[in-house]
């Protein structure tokens, strides 16, 4: 890997298409160290996906581009893309076999950081994926343990986000509990202040429970699952901005979807617009898997926290889809 970064004058660095935190700070924090100990070196950062406002406390959020990737490729002319928090080509992009093309076209070499269970479905020149919590605890470990490149606070604090965001602040099943733990700890010895990540964590706007109340509503039970969802209209009709409306069904999804009485795990499914939609699985543990249902659907994710993307004429039709899968 280092020989790769040291023949590249210009490094692209981008996550996966409707991006969670992990994702974004997965990107975040590559592209600062990179900066840290490359400066001669022109990174960017440049994710297809409408970004997580509540983390744009963190260092340099605000110069995250977020064009198409094929473009930007086109425009940046990369020597490296580095691709984090995902394994599948067509979750990084909405022209997949364009993208594939000018990658082989411009000899351009590829990077791959993840920890999902997935296998990449397109030709990299380095992998790092040891299965741990998180993305951003995985360029911890690849920069920091490996490549014994050292971090400031500002750096350590976009780690530390990504790592609380994907872990449900620690609370999901994780093989390598330990490791991750004397990460925490480093981090907080550099400086990190937990507490202020989760403030920006657990704010949340009055105008949410708009949204809760239309998952409510929605709230079926079936056998040993539960499932809502968003319709196109409320979308149409919602006051709230994207970035809002995002956070407002995460949060809904995380408070209650599979902590209903009876129901160990669940989905929800939100219009997007334009005929698009999103489900998202949550599980307990050893209730069910839901990353093989994601995946079944084009999607990915953990064994107990998974999406995926879906084109349909109406959202009945995602929902019998997935059920059919189910039952």
């Amino acid at each position: 890997m280092k020989e790769i970064i040291k023949n590249s004058k210009k490094i692209l660095v981008t996550s996966h298409t409707n991006c969670d935190q992990d994702g974004i700070c997965s990107a975040l924090a590559t592209k600062l160290i990179l900066e840290k100990h490359f400066p001669n070196k022109e990174i960017v950062v440049n994710i297809e996906s409408e970004l997580q406002k509540n983390i744009s406390f963190l260092k340099d959020f605000s110069k995250i581009k977020t064009e198409n990737l094929f473009e930007k490729i086109k425009e940046f002319k990369p020597e490296t893309i580095i691709f984090t928090d995902s394994s599948s080509l067509s979750r990084f992009t909405s022209n997949p076999s364009e993208v594939k093309e000018i990658i082989a076209k411009e000899k351009i070499k590829i990077i791959l950081i993840d920890h999902h269970k997935t296998e990449n479905d397109f030709k990299v020149d380095f992998k790092y994926n040891n299965l741990r919590s998180s993305c951003a605890e995985e360029t911890y470990h690849l920069f920091v343990k490996e490549m014994k490149l050292d971090i400031d606070v500002k750096i350590a604090e976009v780690i530390m986000t990504g790592m609380i965001f994907d872990t449900g602040v620690f609370s999901y099943k994780n093989e390598f509990f330990r490791e991750t733990a004397n990460v925490v700890a480093d981090l907080v010895e550099m400086g990190v202040n937990i507490e202020k990540i989760l403030s920006f964590k657990n704010i949340y706007k009055k105008e949410y429970l708009e949204v809760f109340t239309q998952l409510n509503k929605n709230l079926t039970l079936k056998n040993n699952f539960c499932y809502s969802f968003i319709t196109e209209e409320f979308l149409k009709n919602c006051t709230l901005t994207a970035d809002e409306y995002k956070h407002a069904y995460q949060t809904w999804i995380e408070l209650f979807l599979k902590n209903i009485e009876g129901c160990k795990w669940g989905f929800i499914v939100r219009a997007e617009g334009n005929n698009e939609y999103f489900a998202s699985f949550r599980s307990q543990e050893g209730a069910q898997n839901v990353r093989i249902l994601a995946q079944k659907l084009g999607g990915g994710g953990h064994d107990y926290a998974s999406g995926a993307t879906l084109q349909a004429k109406d959202i009945d039709s995602v929902i019998e889809k997935i059920i059919s899968f189910i039952l």
